[in-house]
């Protein structure tokens, strides 16, 4: 008689691959930079799945793994994905919200230094980093009995600043070197320049010197001359003054009352700001794109992308401006619509001018033109 097959014994599932002969350590951390030779992972707790590793700070896996395990929950986090949240682009102020975020960093935050720099980079339409490290030997003819015109020599300070030469504006020239020469920017704890840099005297013997000097730190507050200021410094102070002001429009909606940074995401104001602001303000007086590229030093490819929003303010303009006359001609009486006869082409010839950018006769009482939204300057 056949004897019956012998049962297989129940085993549990397989729980990876099996050790090599001689082989102590199952699975050693994943962690690139681990000199830990003596920690079999297999069984720690600390792992990730794949997705959630960045594998460029690990051993090489294989094409199958799917859990990758770490000696320590340190090395596990330096390998963790860094996940990134976009910022957006930063915000771009009209000219009433430039004039009171100078006065309240200057003001409120006591930080003229930091003013400066805002009026200083919005003039030369560069970026913060090049603006910080502008220096006496920038500035050109701001001398109000100087023959020539005033102007700004920027040079290649970093590897996204192209030197070039920059016109300034005039109002600009007089107040930078009544700054510098007769009463200094002041708020009730600060003032810019300090006393220590002696810009005038630098101006005098033709010395290069930065205009936005560093300080020391350990609470010194010191200035060093020979270092610029950094870019940290000019954001922080544009941090607390965006606080100062989100404050203030909380009381400004609590009095049901508006503000001027109604508009805007404080959230989204820093640094770059400025240079936005320049480009935002050149565009809405209709300034021809390779000039705005020629004074920012920017393509004019970059300049249409990424600088030329499309504000609050500008979509309201437009659409106020284009939109009343219809509402206005919708709201008349029945009586003055239906049964009036159609004005003579003569008559509403008189009433229209061409539009300057696409030719087309608009109304003389428009302030934006309805075929391509240009500001008329006959409605100025």
């Amino acid at each position: 008689m056949a004897k019956p097959p012998k049962r297989r014994s129940k085993s549990g599932p397989q729980r990876g691959p099996a050790r090599r002969k001689g082989r102590s350590i199952g699975i050693f951390c994943a962690n690139a930079k681990c000199r830990n030779k003596t920690t079999d992972c297999k069984n720690k707790p600390f792992a990730l799945s794949r997705a959630e590793v960045d594998e460029s700070c690990c051993r090489s896996l294989r094409p199958q793994a799917r859990l990758v395990k770490f000696c320590s929950q340190q090395h596990l986090e330096l390998c963790r994905k860094k996940v990134v949240n976009k910022r957006g682009g930063r915000e771009a102020l009209s000219t009433e919200q430039v004039s009171l975020f100078f006065a309240t960093v200057v003001h409120e935050c006591h930080a003229p230094w930091a003013g400066a720099l805002l009026l200083v980079q919005l003039c030369l339409g560069d970026r913060a980093d090049a603006a910080r490290q502008a220096s006496t030997n920038w500035f050109k003819n701001i001398d109000p009995h100087g023959k020539g015109l005033p102007e700004a020599n920027i040079p290649q300070v970093n590897g996204k600043t192209h030197p070039r030469c920059v016109p300034l504006p005039l109002s600009f020239a007089r107040l930078l070197w009544s700054w510098i020469t007769q009463k200094p920017l002041q708020s009730e704890r600060a003032q810019w320049p300090l006393d220590a840099q002696d810009l005038h005297g630098a101006v005098l013997r033709n010395e290069d010197r930065y205009l936005f000097c560093a300080r020391t730190g350990s609470g010194q507050n010191k200035p060093v001359i020979d270092k610029p200021i950094s870019e940290r410094s000019f954001l922080k102070q544009i941090r607390k003054t965006c606080d100062i002001l989100c404050k203030q429009r909380v009381e400004h909606h609590r009095a049901e009352k508006t503000h001027t940074f109604d508009d805007v995401d404080l959230s989204k104001v820093g640094t770059h700001s400025w240079k936005k602001t320049a480009v935002t303000l050149m565009k809405d007086g209709h300034v021809s794109t390779s000039i705005i590229s020629t004074v920012t030093g920017t393509s004019a490819r970059t300049l249409d992308d990424v600088y030329d929003v499309p504000t609050q303010k500008r979509q309201r303009q437009v659409v106020d401006a284009i939109l009343s006359p219809v509402m206005a001609r919708v709201t008349e009486p029945a009586g003055e619509t239906s049964g009036s006869a159609e004005p003579s082409r003569h008559t509403a010839k008189e009433s229209q001018n061409p539009c300057y950018v696409c030719s087309k006769l608009v109304d003389i009482n428009w302030q934006y033109c309805a075929f391509c939204g240009s500001r008329l300057h006959h409605s100025a």
